[in-house]
Formats: C-alpha cells, sequence, structure tokens
C-alpha cells in the first residue's frame, strides 16, 4: 500500500513537471508562476522557496490521492521495456546530469588535494571510454564491490552508469561557465559577507548555468539519443524491440519501417528539446 502510494506520488510529480515544461516551452505562465504568488503573499519574503516547494508537494499529493484510486497492477521491472524504458533511463540520467555535474565540477575545483584529484580522477576516467564501456563496467563490476547479501537489478545499475556518464560530462560545462564569471563577482561576494556556500548558490552557479544552456542542452540531447545503447546489454528499449519486430514471424521482412519510426520520433524529441532550449535563451537573454 505505501509502495503503491509513494508511486503514484512520484507519478504525479512527473507529471507535474512535464506539464510545467509544456506551458514554459509555449511561452504560458508555468505552474510555478500561478500558485506561488497566491502562497508566497502570505508569508515572508525569506521563506518563498519553501512556499514553492509546499505548494509542489500539495498539488503532487492531490494528484496522487486521484490516482491512488485507480488500481492497477503492478509490473515487474524485469517487464519494463519499450519507449517507456528510454524515456525513464534519459529522464533520470537528464534528471540527475546537473546535480553530479555540479558536484564534480566544484570538487574538481576544490583547493583540498583529496577533493581535488578524486573529482578529476572520476571525470577524466568516465569521459575517456565511451558509453558502452562505462555500461559494461556497471553490468559486470559493480556487483563485484558490493556485499554479498547486496543486490540490484540491471536497471539501476544501468542507471548509475548512465547518471555517473552524464554527470562527468556535464561537469566540464559547468566548470567552463564557472571559469567565465569575472573575479569581481567572487569579490563582491566577499564584500557582502557571503560564505562560499552562499555565494556559489546564489551568485556564481546561477550566472554560470545560464551562460551554458546551449552547451547543457547539447549533453541533454546526446544523453537522450546515447541512451539506445542500453539493448547492447540486454535491457528491452526501444531499439531492441524494433529488432525482436523485424524477427518475428509475423512481421518478417519489417526492417525499414520500425527504423523510420524510431527516427521521426527521436528528431521530434530532439527537435522539441532544441527549440526549448532557443526559448529558454531569448526569454534569459543569454546572448547579451
Amino acid at each position: 500500500m505505501v509502495h503503491g502510494a509513494m508511486t503514484c506520488l512520484a507519478l504525479a510529480f512527473l507529471v507535474i513537471l512535464y506539464a510545467n515544461w509544456i506551458l514554459s516551452a509555449l511561452g504560458k505562465k508555468g505552474l510555478n508562476e500561478l500558485f506561488v504568488p497566491l502562497v508566497s503573499r502570505l508569508v515572508e519574503r525569506r521563506i518563498h522557496l519553501f512556499s514553492f516547494v509546499a505548494v509542489w508537494l500539495l498539488v503532487a499529493l492531490v494528484i496522487a490521492l486521484g490516482l491512488s484510486q485507480v488500481s492497477l497492477e503492478p509490473v515487474p521491472i524485469e517487464r519494463w521495456g519499450g519507449l517507456f524504458l528510454t524515456f525513464i533511463i534519459a529522464g533520470f540520467a537528464i534528471t540527475m546530469a546537473i546535480p553530479v555535474g555540479v558536484i564534480l565540477a566544484l570538487g574538481r575545483r576544490s583547493k583540498l588535494p583529496v577533493i581535488h584529484w578524486l573529482s578529476m580522477t572520476v571525470i577524466e576516467l568516465v569521459r575517456s571510454v565511451p558509453l558502452i564501456t562505462v555500461l559494461f563496467m556497471a553490468v559486470t563490476l559493480l556487483p563485484i564491490f558490493l556485499p554479498a547479501d547486496m543486490e540490484f537489478n540491471k536497471l539501476t545499475q544501468v542507471l548509475v552508469a548512465v547518471c555517473l556518464f552524464a554527470g562527468a560530462y556535464m561537469a566540464e560545462n559547468i566548470r567552463g561557465g564557472l571559469q567565465a564569471i569575472p573575479k569581481g563577482q567572487y569579490e563582491a561576494a566577499a564584500t557582502l559577507g557571503l560564505g562560499y556556500l552562499h555565494t556559489m548558490v546564489l551568485i556564481i552557479l546561477p550566472q554560470a548555468l545560464r551562460m551554458m544552456i546551449p552547451n547543457i542542452m547539447t549533453s541533454f540531447i546526446s544523453l537522450l539519443k546515447d541512451t539506445t545503447l542500453v539493448s547492447i546489454i540486454g535491457l528491452f528499449d526501444i531499439m531492441l524491440m524494433a529488432r525482436n519486430i523485424a524477427n518475428d514471424k509475423d512481421w518478417v521482412g519489417m526492417h525499414t519501417e520500425p527504423l523510420v519510426m524510431i527516427s521521426v520520433l527521436f528528431f521530434i524529441l530532439c527537435y522539441s528539446m532544441s527549440q526549448y532550449s532557443l526559448n529558454l535563451e531569448k526569454r534569459l537573454k543569454v546572448d547579451r
């Protein structure tokens, strides 16, 4: 019962995220711009962020309560496949790419030798090999370093590998944005008495991420296309499904049609992400 409620809550939160993304891409007001002012007027300005989170969680909870009334049979992870699996891998990797990238980028710029060399080793090691190598390492080597009583399914191992791969590339994009920030920004933050954490979160990182929007979106698009490599290690994604369709006795000879359909689908997804990036750049005036 608890697992079903948590699943419904996660699904509702994803629905809200995608709805907000669609509204923003169309130039409309996002859900946060519609709901947050109603709450922020009742609270002090300093807890505006808490009101933002509270409203989103409240809306997600309402949707989750509605979805929990629907009786659905749970589907084992081993039976996940097709376009749904592609979206799961790409969505999770894209979501985790920026947090992992920020941690690795800040770690590489750290003055502490242990953190600096550890972050640099992870970044250079992951960026020196193709994604398929990282996937094979995650599937074959990761279980060796885990306790004997701890076992993850293949999808979890792939998610960890893809997130690490995306975070390593994102770290270099973010590090480029951090190096482009003038030194005067750091000096101004020090003058205001801000510490390292407040300086990065409130002043430096917002400017760096804003300047690196084109590179970040390019990494996201590449990551979406690279998720098709999981079919090589046995995950039943959309590419493996297309191959199985061509080998089915009822669809013998149908090799071109599934590939054309997949090409059109990926073109629509990548083109939509590209247009959203351009729209975001215009709204944030990145070129100025």
